[in-house]
């Protein structure tokens, strides 16, 4: 049924001003509003008419609504509000202006493998949040998962759909164009698990590491082929085809073992990338029957050498030295040489080992039969990671130096702090690692150090350069934290707009999508509303600072001289209007400042 024809009204609950529609679903309408009494930017969910008609369906809707609004995680759309109004059901939820990760995928994939990864184990965060709360989304797809202006996804629509399930109109499809992330027990009429979204998670990753989702006919039946581009590792070809196993018990069994399976497999990708020795010589390529590329990564090139060991002089049997019992002397010296060398041995291998036990254990599950893998990347799956060792201490004032690298500072400081080493902190620019995340360490992992000996540490300050999120339209608060949240840095100015709600970015410097150094700075032009500006609060600023502030403003300064020792000369005492004051353009400030008395 279309509901094109029905008005849409422009105020609902004498509170969100509907602007314009963005979005329209089989179910749900989307529009961009004002909540008038936050003064924010939300987006409002409008359930379409013909099924908030039927009153198991409202029902429904709202009850699924109410238990989605209680999830509360920085992965999961917010929602603010649920209500009905003169027929009108709707959902009142967070303004995200970074568009579907459908759009992002039509738009960009096949994309970059870590980027991929990340983006995925955020999603999955917040979906195995949900599940912990007990509660599935059940028909996630990427255009269930929205982006914020920094690319950072968001989910929603939690259980919404199903909600409304037998009551669509016959032209109105239960998932339109999503039916290759539906899992194979939820296109035989069983109802969604946890194990059904991870189905869908696993699809995705796929997606937006190919540019495209599987056969919606026949989605990870047994025979399907999977084409993974060269770059795909097989251990991420695992993590993709465990996700997306056609048989539930042989997946993930929920959100949050994925993410851990994601978190470890891109620190064991990172740390096999490390330690790969640059090529000595060109090698002739295996053969086809030769063990496949990527199995246990050779040892750091920083091991230090074996020390030579001396020659063992085996004595004369003929001579007096060897007379008597030669055959015993020979024995002893032949056995402490093969000592010598298994000792050696040993030591190397103690030092191939994992120094922490407190890196998480990666989710270990026996590999299912999985579907086959085209060429030219077919593998076996990927042999799964051991479990950390313990960090050994040599002796009581001595501690092996534990395995940093691609860890969060905030993982590893407690640490160093249980192991009794402080830490020093350079920061550079990194467009391999996160924001936070370790780049080097020095000592290195598993060397020897005395308690109380500092541990070098470089901190990632994320990429050299940002892309500016596009922010005008946006309520200046909304905007100010989508630009911080990349490490740029806001200025704002105000201007009035006859056009535009006060407090609303009016335009920006440099404009979206620009890329510009980390740690820049974006002006944002504020509008004041029709002719009004604020009075900013001057006291205690210089008067040469005060009065260019409102000169930016197109305001005027009247410095008034006051005597006045319990401040520097050149402060601004007291002004007026004062802070905070809507005035017109133009208007003359008062300002009092200090000067010393005779």
């Amino acid at each position: 049924m279309d509901d094109s024809a029905t008005p849409t009204p422009r105020l609902l609950s004498d509170r969100y001003e509907l602007k314009g529609r963005i979005g329209r679903g089989s179910i749900t309408e989307v529009f961009r509003a004002t909540d008038r009494t936050e003064r924010r930017t939300v987006a409002v969910k409008l359930l379409r008419r013909h099924l908030a008609a039927a009153a198991t369906v409202h029902d429904r809707f709202l009850r699924q609504a109410y238990r989605a609004s209680r999830l509360k995680h920085d992965r999961i759309i917010s929602i603010y509000d649920v209500g009905t109004e003169q027929g009108h059901t709707y959902i009142v939820q967070e303004y995200l202006p970074g568009g579907s990760l459908a759009a992002y995928i039509e738009r960009e994939a096949p994309i970059e493998v870590n980027r991929a990864l990340k983006l995925i184990h955020d999603i999955a965060t917040g979906v195995g949040h949900a599940h912990s709360q007990g509660l599935t989304h059940g028909r996630l797809s990427p255009s269930a998962i929205l982006l914020t202006a920094g690319r950072r996804p968001k989910v929603g629509d939690f259980g919404l759909i199903d909600a409304t399930t037998g009551e669509r109109g016959r032209d109105q499809p239960a998932v339109t164009g999503s039916a290759a992330y539906l899992a194979p027990e939820q296109l035989t009429g069983e109802p969604a698990t946890a194990e059904s979204d991870v189905y869908a998670l696993g699809v995705i990753l796929y997606e937006l590491l190919t540019g495209g989702a599987p056969d919606a006919a026949t989605p990870a039946r047994p025979g399907t082929t999977w084409d993974f581009p060269a770059a795909v590792t097989p251990a991420i070809q695992r993590l993709v085809l465990v996700a997306a196993a056609a048989d539930p018990a042989d997946r993930y069994v929920d959100g949050i073992e994925l993410a851990e399976d994601i978190a470890e497999t891109r620190r064991t990708q990172r740390s096999v990338a490390r330690r790969m020795p640059a090529p000595r010589a060109p090698q002739p390529l295996p053969e086809e029957d030769d063990e496949p590329l990527m199995q246990t990564p050779p040892p750091p090139d920083d091991e230090p050498p074996m020390p030579p060991q001396p020659p063992v002089t085996l004595p004369n049997p003929g001579s007096a030295a060897g007379s008597g019992v030669p055959g015993a002397v020979v024995v002893a010296l032949v056995f402490c040489a093969l000592m010598a060398v298994l000792a050696g041995v040993g030591l190397s291998f103690f030092r191939s080992l994992d120094p922490t036990s407190l890196a998480s254990v990666p989710f270990e599950r026996p590999t299912p039969a999985l579907p086959t893998v085209a060429a030219p990347t077919a593998t076996p799956p990927a042999p799964s990671s051991p479990a950390p060792s313990p960090t050994p201490a040599l002796t009581g004032n001595e501690a092996l130096v534990p395995q940093l690298v691609g860890y969060n500072l905030e993982q590893a400081e407690p640490w160093l702090r249980e192991l009794n080493l402080p830490h020093t902190i350079k920061e550079e620019h990194s467009d391999q690692y996160e924001i936070g995340e370790i780049i080097s360490q020095f000592p290195l992992a598993l060397q020897p150090l005395r308690q109380g000996e500092q541990v070098e540490l470089v901190v990632s300050l994320g990429p050299s350069e940002r892309v500016v999120p596009s922010v005008v339209g946006l309520p200046v608060a909304d905007a100010e934290q989508a630009l911080q949240a990349l490490g740029l840095k806001v200025e704002i100015q105000q201007a009035a707009s006859d056009t535009v709600a006060a407090g609303v970015v009016l335009s920006q410097a440099p404009a979206g999508d620009a890329p510009i150094p980390a740690e820049s700075v974006v002006l944002l032009v504020v509008s004041q509303g029709a002719g009004q500006i604020t009075v900013p609060n001057l006291i205690g600023r210089n008067i040469h600072e005060a009065g260019a502030a409102l000169g930016r403003l197109g305001l005027g300064a009247q410095p008034v001289n006051q005597p006045d020792n319990a401040h520097p000369p050149g402060t601004v005492i007291s002004q007026f209007p004062p802070g905070g004051s809507a005035v017109s353009q133009g208007t003359t400030v008062t300002l009092a400042v200090a000067v010393q008395s005779q």
